[in-house]
């Protein structure tokens, strides 16, 4: 395993803590401290952390990075934004934390909506501090991600090396 991989596994895996304590916190702080509750919270936090955090790190950051990197923050918002819809949309939907924890058929619309604007405000929240350094500096994005003695991107403006 080579050494950006390790870092980007490490990342998604504070990702993941950081996703499912923010579900766990949101519901103590709504008054929701039932177990069936904790465990529908805990498993929406596992899925949805772990998902967008795999895209985030191994697709937007890897394949996609250079076509991203070209459209303008607005677009490249857009883009991330719509991803990261898709992939709340289709966990809210599949209802696998209600399944688990035992209350399939309680999530009404309020709750589904709730849910999904919850979500999608700590993605955006943690994609911006994650993600989006590379959207306003691509040139200080790219050298972050630089490993020791490997060469760095030039700065010059000029087209010299």
């Amino acid at each position: 395993m080579n050494a950006r991989l390790e870092r980007k596994l490490r990342t998604l895996a504070a990702i993941i803590v950081a996703g499912t304590a923010a579900v766990l916190a949101i519901n103590l702080m709504q008054g929701r401290t039932s177990l069936s509750v904790m465990i529908v919270g805990t498993v929406f936090g596992l899925l949805m952390s772990t998902s967008i955090g795999s895209v985030e790190l191994f697709v937007l950051d890897g394949p996609m990075r250079n076509w991203l990197g070209n459209l303008s923050f607005t677009a490249n918002l857009i883009v991330r934004s719509a991803v990261y819809a898709v992939i709340i949309t289709l966990i809210q939907s599949l209802q696998s934390g209600e399944i688990i924890g035992g209350l399939l058929g309680d999530t009404s619309s309020q709750d589904f909506w709730l849910g999904f604007t919850y979500s999608a405000l700590v993605s955006v929240a943690s994609d911006r501090d994650a993600g989006h350094s590379a959207c306003l500096a691509p040139q200080a994005g790219q050298a972050a991600l630089n490993l020791p003695g490997q060469p760095r991107p030039s700065t010059d403006r000029r087209g010299g090396a």
